[in-house]
């Protein structure tokens, strides 16, 4: 009995030592299977304006507790938004690298027994609208079995300018002056659009024709088959809803121009929404009003001496409209010039043929006749024609008052 109860004590003081190794063991295994902590990741802007390129920073902290000595951090990139360069990543001794770098997901690498933390820099272009564009992020650790953990999503605000945004042309940008001409205006929706209630505008500047609401009149102003809204002399087009890049247009019809040869600036004006206010392009349209053509008249003369038997001195007369160039570009004074000194030449090779055929008694080198025949018809005459925009210059040839103008004729037998 007393045996018994001594191998009872020595049990129990047994179990007594035993029982808080067991219980750090149990509470070590626990430990071991609870998942770790999350690693956190930020981001250097919240808000970015549209279409603007910026340079985006993702900051991650690994957590304290590490299920492996690796991590591989996934960001996802939302859509609209565009690389403009490679993205790089710095962290201690160059413990990391980019593993993924495509238009949907970056993703980084790091040694944990090395480095703790890094810095993803992405260089892009915000979306041209406005909106909210959030980007979301993963990391897995390289433990069996990996571990991969969701990290809190980080949103982004693009955002537009309110008014003033767009762009506005005006066809023909060149007119007449004194003429009536129907105007075209076209604008284009900005990168950010227009949104509900948007609103363009054009005033007309002084001199033309003050704009109405009357169809057929000089001045009137139409949109999508329907007179537009005209105060004063502005002219105003509800466009409504535009998506960025969308056009719309509207018509200032059978204006009378202004006399004055001078540019016009029509002044235009945008408002984004129903909630904002007209407020100037960054450029308006502006028309170049050009003088009439006017022609005038100009005239140039040249002479020449031939030979003695020729009996005659041509002259030569020109005229065209204003400082007169060749198609070559060269003065209409020096293609008289030419064109004298070439017909020059020829009077002096007919004198000498007429004087040979004459010396050898009337009879030519084929046995035929010769004789002077009177030359009917009216002076003959060159046109000198300028490939640009100025008239064409005519060249007349006329003998001088009282001289002969002979046709040397030969017969053959």
């Amino acid at each position: 009995m007393g045996r018994s109860r001594a191998r009872l004590g020595l049990c129990a003081i047994v179990v007594a030592l035993a029982w808080p190794a067991a219980l750090a063991g149990a509470a070590a295994a626990v430990a071991r299977a609870a998942p770790a902590d999350d690693g956190t990741l930020a981001i250097s802007a919240t808000t970015v304006q549209a279409s603007a390129s910026t340079m985006l920073a993702f900051s991650y902290t690994a957590p304290v507790d590490l299920p492996s000595l690796y991590v591989t951090v996934t960001v996802d990139l939302p859509p609209d938004w565009t690389a403009s360069a490679p993205a790089t990543v710095s962290c201690r001794e160059s413990a990391c690298a980019v593993t993924t770098d495509s238009s949907t997901q970056l993703a980084v690498q790091m040694n944990l027994d090395v480095a703790s933390a890094f810095v993803l820099s992405y260089p892009a272009t915000a979306p041209g609208f406005a909106t909210t564009s959030s980007f979301t992020a993963t990391e897995q650790f390289a433990s069996d079995p990996p571990t991969t953990d969701q990290l809190a999503p980080l949103p982004v605000t693009v955002t537009c300018p309110d008014d003033g945004t767009g762009m506005m042309a005006v066809y023909p940008p060149t007119v007449t002056a004194s003429s009536s001409r129907t105007l075209t205006f076209t604008y284009t929706a900005g990168s950010c659009g227009v949104g509900a209630g948007g609103v363009v505008a054009v005033t007309v500047p002084g001199g033309w024709t003050t704009p109405n609401m009357t169809a057929g009149q000089p001045g009137f102003a139409s949109w999508a088959g329907q007179p537009a809204p005209v105060t004063g002399s502005t002219i105003t087009v509800p466009v409504g809803s535009l998506a960025p890049g969308q056009q719309v247009s509207f018509s200032y019809e059978m204006a009378q121009v202004p006399g004055a040869a001078v540019g016009y600036t029509f002044d235009a004006a945008e408002q984004s929404g129903a909630d904002g206010s007209l407020q100037a392009l960054a450029v308006s349209p502006e028309i170049m009003v050009t003088a009439a053509t006017a022609i005038n008249s100009a005239s140039a003369s040249a002479s020449a001496s031939a030979s003695a038997s020729a009996g005659s001195s041509p002259s030569v007369s020109a005229s065209g409209g204003g400082t007169s160039r060749s198609a070559g570009g060269l003065p209409a004074a020096l293609v008289l010039g030419l064109v004298a000194a070439g017909l020059v030449v020829a009077a002096g090779a007919a004198s000498l043929l007429v004087s040979r055929l004459l010396h050898r008694g009337g009879h030519g080198t084929g046995g035929g006749n010769v004789r002077a025949v009177p030359h009917s018809g009216p002076p003959p005459s060159v046109a000198v024609r300028d490939t640009g925009t100025r008239p064409t210059l005519t060249v007349h040839l006329e003998p001088h008052a009282g001289a002969t103008v002979t046709t040397i004729e030969e017969k053959r037998p």
